[in-house]
């Protein structure tokens, strides 16, 4: 036997909301941003501002800029977040055991130095890096 729809009462926004509160297995909202949120991940993991940035490799400047909203996140130190919120343990312990490292099985630096021409005599925008 079919439910006749049309009788069914149609819960409101506010009601589909304190259901959801209400049920202990629906896991809570979390956006990406909100995952990798550098206060949020730093407090999450019990650390100052210099200490999380130390275990990082970044200035604290830098921390304290995205914390406040003044600097955008590059898209490389948002893996790198994104990588510390995912398995913050582990994350931690390579960056740590790479700036450990002396360089044995360190990977190659980039540096920016004089762009090359390319065969047709015009600059490419890649030309300006090499691996030291």
């Amino acid at each position: 036997m079919k439910a006749d729809q049309k009788k069914l009462p149609v819960p409101s926004d506010e009601e589909i909301a304190r259901q959801i509160s209400d049920d202990p297995d629906t896991a809570p909202f979390v956006t990406n941003d909100m995952l990798i949120a550098p206060q949020n991940l730093r407090r999450r993991l019990n650390l100052t501002q210099e200490a999380f940035a130390a275990a990082l490799g970044i200035p604290v400047a830098t921390l304290r800029n995205w914390e406040q909203g003044r600097n955008a996140i590059d898209p490389a130190a948002r893996a790198l977040l994104l990588l510390v919120a995912r398995d913050p343990e582990g994350t931690l312990a390579v960056l740590a055991a790479a700036r450990a490292d002396n360089g044995s099985r360190a990977l190659p630096r980039m540096a920016t130095g004089r762009r090359r021409p390319s065969p047709q005599g015009r600059s490419s925008p890649g030309s300006s890096l090499r691996w030291l």
